[in-house]
């Protein structure tokens, strides 16, 4: 599935880490934008991993904003 358009500059995202490969979900009602990482949630790893893979997915630097050890993130343009 395509990445979709941001516009925002805020985002919020949905990881699940552990997975097969790093992949774009969906994005539910609410806007918030479901990925897939294959990195583990231990150590940061997930973060990390899903900050490469929005700017390499939308050219954009992101920073995350809360949700550091959580699933669920709001991410701002930097």
């Amino acid at each position: 599935m395509q990445f979709p358009h941001i516009s925002s500059d805020i985002i919020q995202i949905k990881v699940t880490p552990g997975s097969k490969k790093d992949e774009y979900i969906d994005t539910l009602p609410d806007g918030t934008i479901k990925i897939r990482l294959k990195a583990s949630p231990t150590d940061g790893k997930a973060n990390i991993a899903l900050l490469n893979f929005l700017k390499k997915e939308t050219n954009i630097e992101w920073e995350i904003k809360s949700g550091f050890t959580t699933s669920r993130k709001v991410l701002k343009k930097k």
